[in-house]
């Protein structure tokens, strides 16, 4: 799990979010733990300076929700983000989730899903459905597991500053494969920021003292298996 950055569009500057510190593990009042990761800037929250949190809730009924969040600050009021999330279910066959109806897939390929849509992958009794969130839209992708897409390690992946549904995981589906053996589901959502109101942070005096004030945005995926 790790972040990278781009600053300063269209002539930018690669820019490493590196971990800020251990994960920490955390008990839900209704049950169940949490699990997050900080990744930080070294001048967060300075502008041009990024924060961003990976969490993975386990809940007691044995759906695990996932979220990649940004606390800002960015370099602007017009930024948007795309975390890539990657999600290798059970080996199964798959489809794709629409208004109460699936789809079987065949073939890999990516669709673009309306914010707040009921959209989501299907995988035999296996479920992955968008917790939006944030997000205004999102861009899925399904394809062939592959050890160089994501099942080692995985170097940055697409390009800076595209506003379309090329966002890195289109290469492994261009052109697009039978879909034999385990699959992949990739959620991208687009997630704008707002000044003092998400994908935000500012120093704030408390107390005498400068601290941060964050104002996050986040979007993610539940996973569970269908009753």
């Amino acid at each position: 799990m790790g972040f990278s950055d781009t600053v300063g569009c269209p002539v930018f500057s690669s820019a490493a979010i590196i971990p800020y510190s251990l994960p920490t593990i955390t008990d839900e009042a209704g049950g169940g733990f949490a699990l997050k990761m900080i990744f930080r800037s070294p001048n967060w929250p300075q502008a041009c300076n990024y924060q961003y949190t990976f969490t993975a809730t386990f809940a007691p009924d044995g759906a695990l929700t996932v979220l990649a969040g940004s606390d800002g600050r960015g370099c602007g009021v017009d930024g948007l983000y795309h975390p890539v999330l990657r999600i290798a279910p059970p080996p199964a066959a798959v489809g794709l989730l629409a208004d109460g109806a699936v789809t079987p897939l065949t073939t890999e390929g990516a669709a673009t899903w309306p914010g707040g849509a009921d959209r989501g992958f299907v995988a035999g009794d296996v479920r992955v459905t968008p917790v939006w969130g944030d997000a205004t839209l999102a861009y899925a992708y399904w394809s062939v597991a592959k050890e160089a897409e994501g099942q080692g390690d995985l170097p940055s992946i697409g390009t800076c500053c595209r506003l379309d549904i090329q966002q890195g995981p289109e290469a492994f589906v261009t052109p697009p494969e039978p879909l034999t053996g385990d699959s992949v589901f990739w959620y991208v959502p687009e997630i704008p920021n707002a000044e003092r109101a998400r994908c935000w942070a500012d120093m704030e005096l408390k107390d005498g003292v400068l601290v941060p004030h964050i104002w996050p945005c986040a979007s993610g995926l539940t996973i569970r298996r269908a009753p």
